[in-house]
């Protein structure tokens, strides 16, 4: 499957400081599956400073670059495997080139995720999940204003979905985000997510 589109900022456009042809982004994404593998090629060009595809969940600086860019380019690609019909693994890779609007450097960042689902773990219908990834970061860099950081920020994730009824069910997660900033700081936490089912 393929799709494409276009988004304008109508309300930003509308400035005559900033024409419609400087404030929009587009989007093309490409779907595939053969066997038990299935997954997706996702192409963005934004104009005008947005952010963009995993980098709208990244490191702060990334996401400072892509609100100060002239224009951005933006890959991302996903892939899943079908192990068996309980599990699956899907892996993630995104990456960003992006112009600095104020003197035309060019300023690169990237991300990637790792991650497995069981289904069916305990009793029927019941999930299991963990993932691992490194925050969308920037890698490269021409302007000493969006700088490659000196931290390597990664994050663990892992939760556990149970259905209480047909419609309502409970999620206990754990996180750990390892070296989140320059001083190596780290935090881990515990969540319950409730949810219903219509």
């Amino acid at each position: 499957d393929f799709s494409t589109g276009i988004i304008a900022d109508k309300k930003t456009s509308e400035q005559p400081s900033t024409p419609l042809s400087n404030k929009f982004y587009s989007t093309s994404q490409l779907s595939m599956s053969h066997g038990d593998f299935s997954g997706g090629l996702r192409y963005t060009y934004a104009k005008g400073g947005y952010t963009a595809g995993q980098q709208s969940f990244g490191d702060s600086g990334a996401k400072s670059a892509a609100s100060a860019s002239k224009h951005l380019n933006d890959i991302n690609l996903a892939v899943n495997y079908a192990i068996n019909d309980d599990i699956s693994a899907t892996a993630t890779y995104g990456y960003t080139d992006m112009t600095i609007q104020s003197n035309d450097a060019k300023v690169k960042s990237s991300g990637w995720n790792i991650g497995i689902l069981a289904k069916n773990v305990l009793s029927d219908g019941d999930k299991m999940g963990a993932a691992f990834g490194s925050l969308h970061n920037i890698h490269d860099s021409e302007n000493t204003s969006y700088i490659e950081p000196g931290y390597n920020p990664y994050a663990y994730e892992a939760w556990y979905q149970r259905n209480i009824t047909k419609n309502v069910y409970v999620k206990p997660y754990v996180f750990y985000l390892d070296d989140m900033n320059s001083k190596n700081d780290s935090n881990t936490g515990i969540g319950l997510l409730t949810g219903i089912n219509f």
